[in-house]
């Protein structure tokens, strides 16, 4: 074996049978040989070279068979970016001798062989071009006979014997003879053959020039084999063929009896793509195997054959190019390049995204059968990166093309967020819809030129969600839905588990995660709904169907008796009154009257400060007049402290109302301390000595003369505000009522609005506020405007109506009056009309939102309000909290016992029955040993089969009454049956032909034609023009045939248009060839009379 190297630092071969199947390995002949240094490779030296391998250098396993396929690997591991290959590989086998000329030849040409291998920029290897174009092309001459052949191998006379060698080798030009000798008078023509020779050897010559057998000592035959790389031209008419279904012009055009499946010119790529994509689209599995068995087709193209299989849902086609990719990789095929497709420009011109890759596209389809089976292939969906990743493949991917980049992440979060994928790929395709949500929600605000996009898988999986929770059949599935006891939960959850509820009242891990994560429909959900009311009514199954003026009593009464009720509950927490005081529904009752009564309290303070203005104006107050508040404080404080430890910080500061408690209890700590270090700084300025003036103006001084920064006057100012956000902390509660609590969330959306509103009249404030001074500022003229306070205000109570026109009038300085007028009208235009216009436009609009979806809403935000009294403790309102109660002592004691003695923490976990479809389900653990499966993964795994059995009904169900998919399989059907039709009949004819004696198919040719005739009429053969001319009709016509008549016979189709005759004068030969032209339509026969009539003998 020679082989002509090209860059190439290692080659092996293996060899192989063309009757094994395409998965079956090949046999090595070649190890791994070295055919450049490591040291050539990384410097690009000694690149070409040719290698010589003996028999030696074989294997003896596989040297001493016979193989007829022959399989090269060339690698070049030393330096990846250069090109590499092969410029030739010749191959020659055991000698072979034959003892006929014309045998010897025909079996030369057959073995030689010529290519351009592996690269289209590499030379052609010249060979000894004088051998290879004369008689004896594969044959070699002996040292004695060599000279006298060179000198007339080309001469005219070999002319006519190189015919048919020249034939195979046009391409190469001859080469001149690398031996020549003078022609005088030594040398003598042959009289045979007209070589001439000299006189001392024209006698050895002439002696054998007219045997048939070349002399054994001049010639031997050399089994030189040069390796073909031959490439598939796209045949037009392939197209055509495969729309018509013509599987033998199929199978013609690609040869696939040989069973070789041949390369692809890079060239005719799309033409190829487009060729099996069109069979893959047509339904027509029979071409797309002809196809598949003779065309080698790359990674590329069966990945987009892939999509256009997924694309039009067909299972069986989509397996079978599975199992291509298979032979053609094996276990090595790397899924993940079909996630790398954008950098191919080959695919540009594909109908398909870039980044879409077959399970993608399965997944967005939501095709169940599809996807399973890609993930059981090993396919899968990578996860993209972070917006602001910076790693290699993400710079690379920007740097490359954009906009691909960008498709392929929003294509690829198109597939995680199917509910095709989250069923199948996930354990918990709950859970995953909810962190996939919140992941897309975030999305949305960090790249917002695709914010709809993300927005609209933000819903598909809270529907996924909620559809699957639909599922759900008795109320064990869904405790254990909603709860996530045991082992198995995810760590997302942990945060939520510590959190204990009331005795009785499940964990509602997964719906308060649900909550946090901002899923309003799951939360919305009838199920979910019906648990939360069953659990805040608890042992009250009477209050839900109860009128509102019982309900009104019993809120009165709890109102009244708070207090003693309290006490009970101190003194016995575990009676039937301090039990129906933990449900969480009279636990509301009693909180919101804690909270009633301090807003009383605060009331009763505004009113008495009231009435005793002069005490509370001086430095003399009493500071337990207005502190009786700061018992609600207190116990308010140590709320929000018990809160935090519950929850947990992150948690706590979550939610918004919590954030708001903080700053009011903070004011009203800062308030109540800054009256304390009055009255301390007061009383110990007066007894040290020297400090008399500061003790008069803390203990005597009026309000009058007090600074501006004075303790006091901040006091009152913080206990006004919190005053007055205190009362505006009761619409918490208002989500309780249906229509009040839709009120309060339009409220919460409107105060949004108005925040953003606020940032834009900032600006145009700021602007004109400048502008408007800077004209007043040198002229004192106007009392209001010339200072930035006064301008300030002046323009504030602008925008509500209040205005003075005479305030900007300067009457002695025109030009800046006039200037000044026209900046306060524009002022006037922009804000009095367009800006407070717009922010009732934007307050309307966010209302009419909240009503659109009033009752998601409000069932949302009533839940949170459940959800906060379902936890344990927290039972006494405030101030009774501050108490300590027994209870508590004797859980300070346990847990110091627990603590001390180093006891175990017993957790609980919840029997529940199991599933009847899923009870014998079972895992195994990592160590191989077969476990139960538990509970809640039974119950996953039920909904999930549950939903898409679902899903499949309703595709099947919207597939059956799609008028456009019907008419489309119908099509499919009707062509299947046309192609059977068609060969059937064929067949048929074939054999009657075979059965048919020459007599009877002389006498039969008129029932032949009307039997066509027929068939082309009822469409059983549409072939068109060209294609029958191209077949002709053979009949067979003897004179003694008694059927015909001696004159004439004519035939004459259904239409009257084509007429075949024979006439008596051609009956006398054995077989007349009749190549007819069928008439497809009576247009095309209208200017042809009688039609066309070919014949020959």
């Amino acid at each position: 074996m020679d082989v002509g190297n090209y860059g190439s630092a290692f080659i092996q071969v293996d060899v192989g049978r063309s009757s094994w199947p395409l998965d079956h390995p090949y046999v090595t002949l070649l190890p791994t040989a070295t055919l450049m240094s490591p040291a050539d490779s990384r410097q690009g030296k000694g690149r070409q070279g040719v290698r010589m391998f003996k028999k030696a250098d074989f294997l003896p396993q596989a040297a001493g068979e016979s193989w007829d396929r022959l399989q090269v690997t060339c690698t070049q591991p030393f330096n990846k970016r250069s090109q590499f290959g092969l410029f030739f590989l010749r191959l020659r086998t055991a000698e072979e001798h034959t003892e006929e000329v014309s045998a010897h030849q025909e079996d030369t040409e057959n073995q030689v062989r010529y290519c351009k291998n592996f690269f289209s920029h590499t030379n052609a290897i010249s060979f000894v071009n004088s051998l290879l174009f004369s008689l004896c092309l594969s044959v070699s001459f002996s040292p004695l006979y060599l000279p006298f052949h060179a000198s007339s191998c080309l001469d005219s006379g070999s002319v006519g014997l190189l015919s048919d060698t020249e034939t195979e080798i046009m391409p190469f030009s001859p080469s001149p003879p690398p031996f020549s000798t003078s022609r005088d008078e030594l040398m003598v023509p042959c009289p045979l053959c007209s070589f001439r020779f000299p006189i001392d050897c024209i006698e050895q010559h002439a002696s054998t020039c007219g045997d048939t057998v070349w002399p054994s000592t001049i010639f031997q035959p050399e089994q030189w084999r040069e390796i073909v790389n031959k490439k598939l031209r796209f045949p037009p008419e392939l197209i055509s063929a495969i729309q018509e279904g013509n599987m033998v012009m199929i199978s013609g055009l690609l040869k696939t009896g040989d069973g070789i499946i041949r390369q692809l010119e890079e060239s005719e790529d799309r033409q190829w793509r487009e060729a099996l994509n069109l069979s893959i689209r047509l339904g027509n599995e029979d071409t797309m195997v002809a196809l598949l068995q003779g065309v080698k087709f790359d990674f590329r193209q069966i990945h987009e054959a892939l999509l256009v299989a997924v694309d039009t849902n067909q299972p069986r086609i989509v397996k079978r190019l599975l199992d291509r990719l298979d032979q053609e990789k094996g276990n090595k095929m790397d899924v993940r390049s079909f996630s790398q497709a954008i950098f191919d420009h080959s695919i540009d011109d594909s109908q398909f995204a870039p980044g879409v890759t077959p399970l993608t596209l399965a997944c967005q389809k939501d095709l169940y059968d599809i996807v399973n089976m890609l993930t059981q292939k090993g396919h899968i969906i990578p996860w993209p990166h972070k917006v602001s990743c910076s790693c290699l493949e993400c710079r690379n991917g920007r740097q490359y093309d954009l906009l691909k980049f960008s498709l392929s992440r929003i294509n690829t979060y198109r597939g995680l967020a199917s509910r095709a994928y989250l069923s199948i790929t996930s354990e918990d395709a709950m859970l995953s819809a909810f962190h996939l949500s919140r992941d897309l929600r975030k999305l949305s605000k960090k790249e917002p030129e695709f914010k709809p996009q993300y927005i609209a898988l933000e819903e598909l999986c809270q529907e996924f969600a909620v559809e699957l929770l639909g599922m759900c059949r008795n109320q064990s599935e869904v405790t254990t839905i909603l709860n996530s006891s045991g082992v198995d939960d995810d760590d997302s959850e942990d945060e939520f588990h510590d959190q204990a509820f009331e005795e009785g009242i499940p964990n509602l891990a997964r719906l308060r995660l649900a909550v946090n994560y901002n899923q309003k429909q799951f939360v919305a959900h009838p199920i979910c709904q019906q648990v939360l009311s069953s659990i805040w009514c608890g042992h009250l199954p009477g209050w839900r169907g109860s009128r509102t003026a019982w309900k009104l009593f019993v809120s009165l009464g709890i109102f009244i008796t708070m207090p003693l009720l309290c006490l009970i509950y101190w003194i016995a927490p575990k009676s039937k009154v301090g039990k129906i005081l933990k449900i969480p529904v009279i636990k509301f009752l009693l909180h919101s009257a804690s909270y009633l009564w301090f807003l009383i309290t605060l009331l009763g303070e505004s009113l008495t400060m009231e009435r005793y203005r002069d005490s509370f104006a001086s430095r003399q107050p009493n500071i337990l007049h207005n502190s009786l508040h700061m018992v609600w404080v207190a116990g308010f404080f140590w709320f929000e402290c018990k809160e935090v430890w519950i929850e947990g910080l992150r948690s706590y500061f979550l939610d918004l109302w919590n954030c708001l408690d903080m700053m009011v209890l903070s004011m009203y700590l800062a308030a109540f301390t800054l009256r304390v270090v009055i009255m301390l700084k007061g009383h110990f300025l007066c007894l040290s000595p020297g400090t008399e003036e500061e003790c008069v103006y803390f203990t005597q001084t009026l309000r009058d003369d007090w600074r501006q920064e004075d303790p006091q006057l901040i006091a009152e100012v913080l206990f006004a505000v919190t005053s007055m956000l205190s009362f505006t902390r009761l619409a918490y509660i208002l989500p309780a009522q249906e229509s009040l609590g839709t009120l309060q969330i339009s409220m919460g959306k409107m105060i949004d609005d108005m925040i953003r509103f606020l940032f834009i009249l900032m600006i145009i404030g700021t602007a004109f506020l400048c502008g408007i001074n800077n004209i007043y500022v040198p002229y004192i003229v106007s009392p209001q405007l010339g200072r930035f306070n006064e301008t300030f205000q002046f323009l504030f109570w602008t925008m509500f109506g209040v205005v003075n026109k005479e305030y900007v009038d300067m009457p002695d300085f025109i030009v800046a009056e006039f200037v000044g007028r026209i900046l306060y009208g524009i002022f006037t235009l922009l804000i009095v009309i367009v800006l407070l216009n717009m922010l009732i436009a934007m307050i309307t609009n966010s209302f009419q939102k909240i009503e659109d979806d009033a009752d998601v809403e409000w069932k949302f935000a009533r839940s949170k309000l459940y959800l906060s009294y379902f936890r344990e403790g927290l039972t006494m309102p405030v101030p009774f909290n501050i108490i300590p109660s027994p209870k508590a002592f004797f859980y300070l004691v346990r847990g110091i016992f627990r603590r001390i003695c180093c006891c175990c923490k017993f957790n609980s976990t919840p029997d529940y029955p199991p599933i009847a479809s899923m009870s014998n389900g079972s895992m195994k653990d990592d160590g191989g040993v077969e476990e139960k499966m538990s509970y809640r993964q039974q119950v996953i795994c039920a909904l999930v089969q549950r939903y898409i059995e679902s899903a499949r009904r309703e595709f099947e169900e919207t597939k059956r009454k799609d008028v456009g998919n019907r008419v489309t399989e119908l099509s499919k059907v009707v062509g299947r049956l046309h192609t059977e039709m068609k060969q059937i009949h064929q067949t048929l004819l074939d054999t009657e032909a075979a059965k048919m004696d020459p007599s009877e198919k002389s006498t039969s040719v008129l029932g032949k034609y009307i039997r066509g005739a027929k068939n082309n009429f009822r469409g059983f053969d549409s072939s068109g023009p060209s294609e029958s001319r191209s077949t002709p009709l053979l009949v067979n016509v003897h004179e003694q045939d008694p059927g015909l008549e001696p004159d004439s016979v004519e035939q004459k189709d259904a239409g009257g248009d084509n007429v075949t005759e024979v006439n008596e004068e051609d009956a006398s030969s054995d077989q007349t060839v009749v190549d007819m032209k069928n008439s497809v339509s009576g247009e095309e026969e209208t200017g042809s009379g009688d039609g066309e009539e070919e014949r020959g003998i």
